[in-house]
């Protein structure tokens, strides 16, 4: 887990039942899947105003600001 390889968009979050142990899935908008042919490296993630702390003991998802996504993908 050294480096953000994909991107795609959650339009909702919704009880699917389809694994033990995980009822809620997430899913995606059509279209929106985005692999990166050079991954992000999360040690430049971390260099985003906000992103210290990016992937250390932190949920998977996260909010961004349109400047924080500008960043971002500036990185690929």
């Amino acid at each position: 887990r050294s480096a953000i390889t994909v991107e795609v968009e959650i339009s909702k979050v919704g009880k699917t039942n389809e694994a033990k142990g995980f009822p809620w899935s997430n899913i995606f908008a059509p279209g929106t899947l985005e692999v990166y042919q050079n991954p992000i490296k999360i040690e430049n993630i971390r260099k985003i105003e906000g992103f210290e702390r990016f992937g250390i003991g932190q949920r998977t998802y996260r909010n961004l600001t349109h400047e924080q996504y500008k960043q971002l993908r500036e990185l690929i």
